[in-house]
């Protein structure tokens, strides 16, 4: 059965586990964010893999390159299927992004897990809308956006999609900078 669990301190181990399995080189991926966000890369040392994975996450926190302010993990009863990543730019706009593990690609898990989350940002009365950029190589993202009802807004180079539990009142008292 399909639900979302919010990760935190207690459950780093799945998001490990996730990246471990889903991208035999993560080691490498994460060297790569600091070398791209021009910072000093944290030595493994003696940490198992597990606890240099976290040192990673926790110095990767502090650079501007990729810092999420929430994150969940789409689950198959216990199996981890996507991870999703979530930055508040300000009080009333949140980035989407995701993650599919390789073996479960194509199957409409990402849609699902966007559905899923959407859900639970647009209870929030705070939340005007949503964004997503597409990193993707072959443009899967660009699919889901549109699927899921996201426009893409040419000035700011983001899918947008407006919380369908507001009005037009509600959007004009606000000025979002995107």
């Amino acid at each position: 059965m399909l639900h979302l669990i919010k990760l935190d301190s207690e459950n780093q181990r799945i998001s490990f586990d996730f990246a471990r399995t889903n991208n035999p080189n993560w080691k490498k991926a994460y060297v790569a964010k600091f070398i791209l966000a021009g910072s000093s890369i944290p030595k493994q040392g003696n940490l198992s893999d597990f606890d240099y994975y976290l040192l990673l996450r926790r110095e990767i926190a502090k650079t501007p390159w990729f810092s999420p302010t929430e994150e969940y993990m789409l689950m198959d009863d216990s199996l981890p299927i996507t991870e999703i990543y979530l930055i508040k730019r300000n009080a009333n706009v949140i980035d989407i992004s995701f993650t599919t593990h390789i073996n479960h690609r194509g199957k409409g898990y990402a849609s699902k897990a966007l559905e899923m989350i959407e859900n639970v940002l647009f209870k929030d009365e705070n939340t005007f809308f949503t964004t997503m950029t597409d990193m993707s190589p072959n443009g899967e993202t660009t699919k889901i956006a549109r699927k899921a009802g996201y426009i893409f807004n040419d000035k700011s180079g983001y899918f947008i999609k407006f919380n369908p539990n507001k009005n037009i009142e509600d959007f004009t008292k606000i000025k979002p900078s995107i």
